[in-house]
């Protein structure tokens, strides 16, 4: 467990840029609120779990391909052991090597750098200059979740974890919660996921929804993607100049 798992540069670097297709002008309705998911969203912890389930498997006998971890993400726990059993194998130790995964990775969240996406700062800054109310919508479970958030946790007012809905994404449950807590309706907040099970859940409850694609590529019925943190930040600037 020694040093840091790769940041994702060079293969970010290497992937095709989209052709940003965002809400025009006079498109929605005012916004209130902006809601976040966290892993592959604001934190780049996908590729560390990859890294980390990369290592293990190894140890394990196994190669974790990355096409095989693609089908891994947004999936709940038991649905995670299920599949990789089926991948891997009835006899393959999926709790012990869940907990060897996890150590990887906690060892690496404490000794290495934040893994935060570039932009994410300053995108707060100016959401929270411009007034709005945010809001973290994350399938990660709630202590493991403010872990990685660290200091970040602050800057919004309203946060859902896994473990505090009965359903996962991609159903709405979790964003129906959370537009609940912050009081607003579907219209007045936008949703910002990197995930085809993300988008589902947050087209489910009724938010506009910009995908902002991470490992995965973006669903092809999402209206709305761009690349970046930034493309939402100029975005979020052209509109209040317009």
């Amino acid at each position: 467990m020694d040093g840091c798992p790769p940041d994702g540069a060079d293969e970010s670097a290497h992937a095709a840029l989209l052709t940003p297709r965002l809400p025009p002008p006079g498109a929605l309705a005012p916004l209130k609120a902006v809601i976040f998911d966290m892993d592959g969203l604001m934190l780049d912890t996908e590729r560390w779990e990859r890294a980390a389930w990369r290592e293990v498997a190894q140890a394990h006998g196994h190669r974790m391909s990355d096409e095989f971890f693609a089908t891994l993400i947004g999936r709940r726990e038991a649905d995670t052991a299920a599949h990789m059993r089926a991948h891997f194998g009835a006899r393959f130790p999926f709790e012990a090597a869940r907990t060897q995964a996890r150590e990887r990775f906690d060892h690496w969240m404490t000794h290495c750098p934040q893994p935060v996406k570039p932009g994410l700062s300053s995108l707060l800054a100016v959401l929270h200059g411009q007034g709005f109310t945010l809001a973290v919508a994350s399938s990660t479970r709630r202590a493991r979740a403010l872990a990685r958030l660290g200091p970040l946790a602050v800057r919004f007012a309203v946060t859902v974890f896994g473990d505090e809905v009965r359903h996962a994404k991609p159903d709405p449950e979790i964003y129906l919660r959370t537009l609940s807590l912050l009081g607003v309706d579907p219209a007045e907040a936008l949703a910002l996921e990197d995930s085809p099970p993300g988008f589902a859940a947050a087209r489910a409850a009724g938010l506009t929804t910009v995908v902002i694609p991470d490992i995965l590529p973006p669903p092809a019925d999402a209206p709305y993607v761009c690349n970046s943190l930034t493309d939402i930040e100029n975005w979020i600037l052209s509109r209040a100049g317009s």
